[in-house]
């Protein structure tokens, strides 16, 4: 059985290994720390973000954070 989806809008692109998904920021700050903790919690380790806009919503803070 595959490990469960953190976010609804997200993918695993190698079960429990690597995950794939939308910008989890958004313009309310306590649901952006709600979706990272989960990605946190299902193992996370690193963010990629392949995003091209401007201005993008700081995560990083919310990441650093959490830890």
């Amino acid at each position: 059985m595959p490990p469960a989806k953190p976010i609804p809008h997200c993918y695993w692109v190698e079960e429990g290994r690597f995950l794939a998904g939308e910008y989890p920021r958004d313009w309310q700050e306590s649901s952006s720390r709600q979706k990272l903790q989960a990605i946190l919690d299902a193992g996370t380790t690193a963010f990629v973000d392949f995003r091209v806009m401007s201005p993008p919503l700081p995560t990083s803070t919310i990441i650093w954070s959490s830890l």
